[in-house]
């Protein structure tokens, strides 16, 4: 799937669906391996295609190139892994980016909002997509 709205070429299976942001690389990685292991059916989400491919080759993940801080592009595109895949059972919001080291006042406040964006924004704007279908999924208590 590309940034955005794209489609999934999966077919709807039973396995437990896991989105897994910052997917490509690192403790991402380990935790789509893991879960794919485990028998989930995992979106990879990340922004290099090439590493989201390698992951895709690796473990069957379902690779989903995205910006987690756009919000339109999340809601199409996790709309879109729920109308292929089915509602995730599990979200990890693992996208991450690291801001630069130094003094406050060295700091270009367009790298600072961007760290913001993706760290924060970002983990919210993918909870909102997923949470509707998760929260319709649990039965109400009497």
């Amino acid at each position: 799937m590309a940034s955005g709205v794209g489609t999934v070429s999966v077919r709807r299976v039973s396995q437990p669906v896991a989105v897994v942001t910052g997917a490509s690389r690192g403790i991402g990685r380990a935790i789509t391996e893991r879960l794919a292991a485990s028998g989930h059916r995992v979106v990879a989400v990340g922004r290099s295609r090439t590493q989201l491919d390698e992951v895709a080759e690796r473990t069957g993940a379902v690779p989903l190139v995205l910006d987690v801080s756009d919000a339109s592009a999340v809601a199409d595109a996790l709309a879109q892994v729920e109308a292929d895949l089915g509602t995730p059972s599990l979200l990890v919001n693992n996208a991450g980016v690291a801001g630069t080291s130094g003094p406050t006042w060295d700091q270009d406040p367009a790298d600072w909002w961007r760290v913001f964006e993706v760290n924060v924004l970002g983990a919210f704007l993918c909870s909102r997509a997923v949470l509707p279908g998760m929260v319709a999924r649990v039965p109400a208590e009497s």
